[in-house]
């Protein structure tokens, strides 16, 4: 008996939900890739999306297979999960101009549930409704005219040997290409992120006191007394700064102080090693690098073992029941206190100078060596509610000549983050003022945790951790050290006046913290850091990109 190969081979219920299902998800994949298409014209999306038709025909094929039931429930879970996955890859497209990636799916996980509530509010828009509304509305009714069609579409006699092709293909291209090639499918991608990142470690084990030993060697300390005051900034932009070269005077106090203290370095290459708060921390604040092992030393237990009293005070929304890494690495201070306790972000109306009073409190303890590290809410993501309206200074009048063509909207949000900026800069000096007032050597360092894009490179605002840009990683960063501290450190500190233009990044932050507050050994004098920068060999990465494909993204769209 001949064998004719035809879809009805199978009974006429599953080629209908095979052929309808299909046409639902391939129309979600066109409408994403579509969408980007038209938004940048960027050829690599055309061929993201035909791998990502490729999935689409073989996604809905057990359904010819299953049983029933199974059938059934195979078919609402993987709808389920398309819609959603596309979704928030629409939302993706819309606010940055690319395809999600696996460090902005880590990034959603990692985020507070009030940092959530403040970026819907902040980013909700008609636009973004209306192309939610059309990327579920067209699938439906592709939907219904495929169900209304299907067996004239299951006559087509090519058909089951163009699913037999793409089969081949999907098979050939997904062993050559491997997880590349699913992950150009939204779905894939999102099921492939989540498994990574539920498959990582994310309960950050204390290291015994062995491990800190292993891991560090034996720490030597330099100083019987001494201050060590770390400011963690926020989104902060070096190319805003006018003491980086930005025309507007976005840091007029600290321009003024790098006239008068010799004391006080600004370094001039530094990027952050991520693009978002939590890895960027992780990375900048926990040995992590890869001769590394689990448990992580972070540089809070290291000051704890050298019998250092360690504050961790914060102005970000106080912890929540997320447990992301950075709030099990501060947990371990010796005092820990939040200021900003708002249900939301965006209705927050705490700014950083309430953490001046816990600095001047923490700097008049009886210990001997201490660690004070003050968190800044900065420039975070509603820049216009990170400064009292007294600092609202920047208008439209002042915009730099490469921004006074853009929409006014963009020159708003602007305006308001170099405001954000203005009011940083009096925080951060009123910090060194306190510091100048101390009665121990003291070692000051300000740092931001990463920047952000505002309308410079490309035509977002944010952090877009699939294709970063300068911006988005170029940070501010300075260290000052007074009289007493800097006549201690005698040849290291000469080092670091040598050293203002090296190439940094702050993936080396936790050994530079550590050899700041006079903490040394063998182990830590081995590996790069601004103290050694012969040893700073390798190229300088933001997630798995180097810094010079970041140079690349960074070429202006407007």
């Amino acid at each position: 008996m001949k064998f004719r190969f035809s879809l009805y081979n199978f009974p006429e219920i599953k080629i209908e939900k095979y052929i309808c299902f299909t046409s639902f998800l391939i129309v979600i994949s066109l409408f994403n890739g579509f969408l980007l298409y038209f938004l940048t014209f960027r050829d690599y999306v055309l061929s993201d999306t035909l791998r990502a038709l490729l999935i689409d025909f073989s996604l809905f094929s057990p359904v010819l297979f299953l049983p029933k039931k199974l059938a059934k429930l195979y078919i609402s879970l993987v709808l389920s999960f398309a819609v959603i996955s596309s979704l928030i890859n629409v939302l993706h497209i819309i606010l940055y101009k690319n395809f999600i990636s696996f460090w902005a799916i880590q990034a959603i996980f990692e985020t507070t549930n009030k940092e959530a509530g403040e970026f819907t509010e902040d980013f909700l828009s008609f636009k973004l409704l209306f192309t939610w509304f059309m990327s579920v509305l067209i699938p439906i009714l592709v939907f219904k005219f495929a169900k209304k069609n299907f067996l004239k579409i299951a006559k087509v006699k090519l058909l089951p040997y163009f699913l037999l092709l793409f089969s081949a293909i999907i098979l050939f291209v997904s062993v050559t290409k491997g997880v590349k090639f699913y992950n150009s499918h939204y779905m894939c991608l999102n099921i492939w992120s989540i498994n990574k990142y539920l498959g990582e470690e994310r309960v950050v084990v204390p290291p015994s006191e062995e491990k800190i030993k292993k891991d560090l060697g034996r720490l030597n300390i330099d100083f019987d007394k001494i201050n060590l005051v770390v400011i963690v900034g926020e989104a902060a932009n070096r190319n805003h700064m006018s003491s980086y070269g930005y025309p507007r005077k976005t840091t007029p106090r600290l321009n003024s102080l790098l006239g008068e203290d010799k004391n006080l370095l600004k370094f001039n290459d530094v990027i952050s090693s991520a693009t978002h708060t939590v890895p960027s921390l992780k990375n900048g604040l926990m040995f992590t690098q890869k001769r590394f092992s689990e448990p992580y030393v972070s540089v809070v237990d290291a000051l704890n073992h050298c019998r250092f009293k360690t504050f961790w005070f914060s102005n970000q929304t106080a912890a929540s029941t997320s447990g992301n890494v950075l709030e099990q690495i501060t947990e371990r201070a010796t005092i820990r206190k939040y200021v900003n306790y708002a249900d939301r972000e965006r209705s927050s109306v705490h700014f950083d100078e309430e953490l001046l009073p816990l600095l001047d409190i923490a700097l008049q303890d009886t210990s001997s060596r201490k660690a004070i590290f003050l968190h800044f809410l900065g420039s975070h993501l509603t820049c216009s509610m990170r400064y009292p309206r007294e600092w609202d200074c920047f208008t439209n009048q002042s915009l730099p000549e490469s921004k006074k063509n853009l929409e006014p909207k963009y020159k708003k949000q602007i305006n308001s983050y170099d405001n954000s900026l203005l009011y940083n800069d009096y925080v951060v000096c009123e910090v060194l003022k306190i510091c100048k007032n101390a009665k121990l050597p003291t070692v000051f360092c300000y740092f931001s945790d990463h920047g952000q894009e505002v309308y410079d490179c490309r035509k977002i605002r944010g952090c877009d951790a699939g294709s970063p840009t300068k911006n988005m990683v170029e940070i501010p960063f300075f260290i000052w050290g007074s009289p007493d501290y800097v006549k201690t450190m005698g040849d290291k500190w000469a080092i670091l006046e040598r050293n203002l233009n090296f190439s940094y990044s702050t993936m080396s932050l936790s050994n530079d913290l550590l050899q700041l507050s006079g903490i040394n050994s063998e182990r830590l004098c081995e590996m790069s850091s601004l103290f050694n920068v012969e040893q700073y060999k390798q190229g300088r990465y933001i997630f798995d990109f180097s810094y010079k494909k970041v140079l690349e993204n960074s070429n202006s769209t407007f």
